[in-house]
């Protein structure tokens, strides 16, 4: 049996990590209505969606969430 580890799978299971974001999409200050969509992965969202909600001032907005997983349930997204 051969065992493939991907960058992806690592990721995913460094809890604290966080990964770059190529365009700046912090200055959401003339929306009210956020809608952060995403897959699944392993249980939870890509890493890149826990950095994109650390850079975003969310204060007074109103946000909505939705992911798509082929097996595995929302409770931890």
């Amino acid at each position: 049996m051969i065992l493939t580890v991907t960058h992806t799978t690592i990721e995913q299971h460094q809890h604290q990590s966080r990964v770059v974001i190529q365009n700046d999409l912090s200055d959401i200050s003339n929306y009210q209505n956020v809608i952060i969509a995403h897959p699944i992965w392993w249980g939870i969202p890509p890493r890149l969606i826990a950095t994109l909600i650390d850079t975003l001032d969310l204060n007074g907005k109103k946000v909505a969430t939705c992911a798509t997983s082929g097996g595995t349930g929302y409770f931890r997204s």
